[in-house]
């Protein structure tokens, strides 16, 4: 489970910064927990937003003017209780799973001299917790010392500080719970290949070696050109979103104005993957084929599996376990008989 903080410095309209930043964090990380600081925005645009990025709850308070306004969206596999919301904090309990404990998003006040409030209100709040607790902030001594917190241990892998583009603050990314097992996916023809030199060289040399397989079979001949094209796309590195995303940022750093190169390969790869029978020539098309892989990816998407012990599992790992048991349950056989009876009458090979 992964949350995100980010003080956006105002949600304004998409040709600004701040909208393709969120759009490029939310393709590469996605975090449960996204909280927004100085919206600047009314609850009517960011729930349109939030929808926008892929998520199903939001909270929101609205700025006093031009200034401030708060933003938390999460999704359906975390369940949130509030217990304290005003313009400056959120603190919230967190159920994940089997994984329960407490969180205090808080927005330092602009001005200096009303800041101490903040921090009295987290005090008092600490103070009264007994249960694990996690605060996204600095460490200021005297409210650690009397809410009984310490600083979330820092390591690459459970903080991510991105770059600092579209607002002079820095999104920060913390994991609160250790990732599950890492997804493998499998493979996957990829028809960008086909453009690439030395691809069908590849293929050849793998398809027609003469040992061990110059008298294997078609399948073991596949295997061999599939293990040889993974090896050559991860020397290749020829991803296309990666592409994008490096123009995306030369863009931004440089202000230019050419065309990404990478686009043309990132439709052809949405197309393939959203399996539509036909495409409209003309135009780009990138942003309906990605659509449409979102929408089949929504409905075929377990959210969370009920264990034997009737508690419910969400993440990755646990949802497998619990298949792995029911099938291994279903398909064994409960009978210790003699079964050689059933093969009379066959001949073996």
């Amino acid at each position: 489970m992964a949350m995100l903080s980010w003080n956006c410095q105002g949600l304004g309209c998409a040709q600004d910064l701040v909208i393709p930043r969120l759009r490029e964090i939310r393709q590469e990380y996605f975090p449960d927990i996204l909280f927004l600081m100085e919206t600047k925005q009314s609850r009517d645009l960011l729930v349109d937003f939030h929808t926008w990025l892929g998520y199903d709850r939001i909270l929101t308070v609205n700025p006093i003017g031009y200034s401030g306004g708060l933003a938390l969206m999460w999704k359906n596999s975390v369940n949130i209780v509030f217990k304290f919301v005003d313009k400056n904090l959120a603190d919230f309990n967190v159920k994940f799973g089997k994984d329960s404990f407490f969180v205090s998003c808080a927005y330092g006040d602009p001005v200096r001299e009303n800041r101490a409030k903040v921090w009295e209100r987290l005090s008092r709040i600490g103070a009264h917790i007994n249960e694990p607790y996690e605060a996204s902030l600095q460490p200021f001594n005297d409210m650690l010392d009397i809410g009984e917190m310490v600083e979330l241990p820092s390591c690459a892998s459970n903080q991510v500080f991105m770059d600092k583009r579209g607002s002079d603050h820095l999104p920060v990314l913390v994991k609160l719970i250790s990732a599950s097992d890492p997804f493998r996916g499998s493979f996957r023809f990829d028809r960008r290949f086909t453009n690439k030199p030395g691809v069908k060289e590849e293929i050849k040399k793998a398809w027609l070696t003469n040992h061990p397989l110059f008298e294997a079979k078609v399948s073991d001949r596949l295997k061999k050109c599939m293990k040889v094209l993974s090896n050559w796309k991860k020397r290749e590195k020829i991803n296309s979103r990666d592409k994008i995303k490096q123009i995306h940022c030369a863009m931004e750093l440089e202000q230019s104005s050419s065309f990404p190169s990478g686009v043309r390969e990132e439709e052809l790869y949405w197309k393939q993957k959203c399996k539509e029978k036909w495409a409209v020539k003309g135009d780009l098309n990138t942003k309906y084929y990605h659509e449409s892989v979102k929408s089949s990816r929504a409905k075929k998407r377990i959210l969370k599996l009920m264990d034997e012990n009737n508690q419910e599992q969400f993440s990755e790992a646990a949802k497998a376990e619990v298949a792995n048991k029911y099938f291994m349950n279903l398909f064994k056989s409960s009978s210790e008989g003699e079964f050689n009876q059933l093969f009379d009458g066959f001949s073996s090979r």
